[in-house]
This record gives C-alpha cells, structure tokens and sequence, in this order.
C-alpha cells in the first residue's frame, strides 16, 4: 500500500514488484476505464482566456510564478542582500569586479540565445495553434 506517495514496503522486500501498492480493484478499473473512454466531457478541457490585462494579472494559480516567486526569488534576494553587507563590511567589493566583467562580456551571449529560443517557442506555439483551428 501507498503512504503518502511512498511505498510502504521497500520494492526489494516485496520480490520487486514496482506495482505494489498502485494495483486498483475491479471496479476502479471500470470506472477509469469509462471515463478514459466516454465522449461525453464533463467539464472545460482548458480554462477560459480572458484577454485583459487586468485579468491576466490576477491569475496565480499553477503558473510559473506562483511555483518560483515566494521561496526562489526571495531566497535569492536573501543570499545577495548577506552576501552584499558582508562583501561591504570586509571592504572587499573590489574583488568581484572580475564577474561584473564577466557578465558585462556574457550578457551579449546570453541576450541573443534567449531571443532565439524565445523565437523558436513562439513558431512552435504558432505552428501548434494553427493545427489546433484546424483540427
């Protein structure tokens, strides 16, 4: 059996069996089966777009951001504020000039490959759409 997304029993105690604990019983079998099956939808497949601004803005939800802004984002605001006062405090500041170089020289390369991917995804998303209408 299955204990919060974990196997109970080690796989090498069960003789390997990588299903234990994910086995479902006749009925269940049914049920998935009818709705992997079924025509009938019992609700929107994808959310509804509303193309304003304001809307767009107050969604939250699943995104990206939601995943990266509270614990990344801050966490990193966090280390460079220690690692600024303390850089400061010793007097050493001068002694990262050399990754202000480095980033100043890199950031040209970096600037252009992200355009390029970013073109790239957006022809992929074109593509995808026109598909889709035609579909």
């Amino acid at each position: 059996p299955m204990m919060d997304g974990k196997l109970s029993t080690p796989v090498a105690l069960n003789g390997g069996d990588l299903w234990s604990g994910q086995r479902c019983t006749d009925a269940e079998l049914k049920l998935i089966v009818d709705e992997a099956l079924s025509t009938q939808v019992r609700g929107p497949i994808m959310a509804q777009f509303h193309p304003h601004r304001g809307w767009l803005w107050r969604q939250w939800a699943g995104t990206i951001v939601q995943a990266v802004l509270p614990r990344e984002v801050f966490g990193n605001m966090v280390l460079a504020l220690i690692l600024a006062a303390f850089l400061r405090f010793y007097n050493q500041l001068e002694r990262i000039k050399t990754v202000e170089r480095v980033w100043v020289l890199s950031s040209g390369l970096v600037s252009f490959t992200l355009s390029f991917f970013l073109s790239q995804a957006y022809g992929f998303w074109l593509a995808n759409k026109a598909n889709t209408r035609k579909v």
